[in-house]
């Protein structure tokens, strides 16, 4: 039981951590001042009138629509974007066998995915909050973005090839054995599309050559989210108190069957 109990202490670490992780998001937040495109093209003036070029490192938050002349488009749903992830899992289902208390094999299933194919990819691109447009420059950014696809479709072992939008797999005849069984393939796609409304926090800086926001040279959080910041806040309050709670239970669980193996 002691080994159990040490896993159930490592598993309330990951979850306090976590649970620290969030309550530093919020603070971010919540520090951080809304700024107009305006602002912060008079306070870039005013730096390069008292320091120069290529000084500014200012933490902000922009609120606006996503403008982009050049968009990319995503692999499965073919939409315009300024970013995109994708995923294709397989879905199938696993023959194993147990061993019961009677020492024999049991024969069980189980139902697994594993990952066919993944990807992202971004573009910079503006935000428009009506008083001008400022560059984002997405690099190194956490997204949060809007699902855009999200469909499973059913495996037929006939080989062949599965598509959707640019996106296709050769499927050889076969592929299953006889402790697994395809059943079939999630198509799963999440996207920053222009025109929408966006979150950002991150840091001004025209260290560039021009005026945008990016990922902080230091420390500090760079969010690009089609939620907005209270749902945001919301989101990870909630996850901040489900995550301590689980920690404490965790620790309590873990101490208690480190204690009752050694009595």
């Amino acid at each position: 039981m002691w080994i159990a109990g040490i896993i159930l202490i490592v598993v309330a670490g990951g979850l306090f951590y976590g649970s620290q992780s969030r309550k530093k998001k919020v603070e971010e937040m919540t520090s951080t001042e809304t700024a107009t495109v305006q602002f912060l093209k008079s306070l870039a003036d005013s730096m390069e009138e008292g320091v120069g070029e290529g000084h500014l490192q200012y933490a902000t938050e922009v609120k606006g629509k996503v403008v982009c002349s050049d968009p990319i488009r995503s692999e499965i749903a073919e939409e315009e974007c300024v970013y995109y992830s994708m995923r294709v899992k397989r879905k199938y289902e696993e023959t194993y066998y147990e061993t019961d208390n009677d020492e024999k094999e049991v024969r069980k299933t189980r139902t697994s995915t594993e990952t066919l194919s993944s990807n992202s990819r971004s573009v910079p691109f503006h935000v428009d909050d009506g008083t001008g447009q400022i560059k984002i420059n997405p690099g190194r950014a956490e997204f949060v973005p809007t699902t855009i696809i999200n469909r499973f479709e059913p495996h037929a072992d006939t080989g062949g090839k599965i598509q959707m939008g640019h996106f296709s797999f050769d499927v050889p005849f076969g592929f299953d054995d006889d402790r697994h069984r395809t059943l079939g393939y999630a198509f799963e796609e999440e996207a920053i599309l222009p025109g929408r409304d966006l979150y950002v926090l991150g840091e001004l800086t025209d260290a560039d050559g021009e005026l945008s926001i990016r990922h902080p040279a230091g420390e500090g959080r760079f969010i690009i989210s089609a939620k907005s910041e209270e749902e945001l806040m919301e989101s990870a309050q909630s996850g901040m108190k489900w995550m301590m709670i689980g920690g404490i239970i965790c620790a309590v669980a873990g101490i208690c069957l480190i204690i009752f193996d050694f009595v």
